[in-house]
């Protein structure tokens, strides 16, 4: 009989785990987790490294994303689960001067002799975007103590960049030279980490 009890509470327990994790899935995928920002508010033209003057809006504009994770993440720590970072840079369409420093940096980023115009827009974005992807990682460091356990949350990150690309579809007037391309999408998500078979 203690046998039967003691796989009955294991099946109950097994059950109530598997229920979390549902619960946390549900939730994650109704959330707002996707961010545009453009990228004016966070670089001066022709750069990608964002000045430590410009760290107060970085941080001011990511907090509200932040403050999303630590609220839905603390409401399932009962859960093992994982946050999932992604940031998208794009570029406009304009052309690159092959005497200016942005150019020479671009171009050893790409070690290529002679770049085109959209290899150069393609590294400037993916630059943006770690640059971006660093940044937000010392914003949450710096707003860890909004997580619990924040120490045994692993945090999975990626960010790339996209060029010249079209960030939006339903855009349909954009032009070469387009602030509205000029933009950075950022992705989040809480998941669970289910055990392996």
């Amino acid at each position: 009989m203690g046998l039967y009890i003691s796989q009955l509470d294991s099946f109950n327990q097994n059950r109530i785990k598997r229920d979390r994790i549902y619960e946390l899935l549900n939730e994650a995928v109704k959330v707002k987790a996707f961010e545009k920002y453009g990228l004016g508010a966070f670089f001066d033209p022709g750069v990608y490294k964002i000045a430590p003057s410009g760290f107060n809006l970085l941080s001011r504009s990511f907090l509200p994303a932040i403050d999303s994770m630590a609220a839905l993440s603390n409401r399932y720590t009962d859960v093992k689960r994982s946050i999932h970072l992604v940031i998208v840079g794009y570029a406009d369409a304009l052309p690159f001067s092959t005497e200016t420093a942005l150019y020479k940096e671009l171009k050893n980023y790409l070690n290529v002799d002679d770049p085109s115009k959209e290899q150069l827009n393609l590294a400037l974005s993916d630059l943006r975007a770690a640059e971006l992807l660093k940044n937000l990682k010392m914003i949450m460091r710096d707003n860890a103590s909004k997580f619990t356990s924040f120490n045994q949350l692993a945090v999975g990150s990626t960010s790339y960049g996209r060029g010249e690309a079209l960030p939006f579809k339903n855009v349909t007037n954009y032009t070469d030279n387009d602030e509205r391309r000029r933009v950075v999408v950022f992705y989040w998500a809480i998941l669970p980490e289910l055990d392996k078979p």
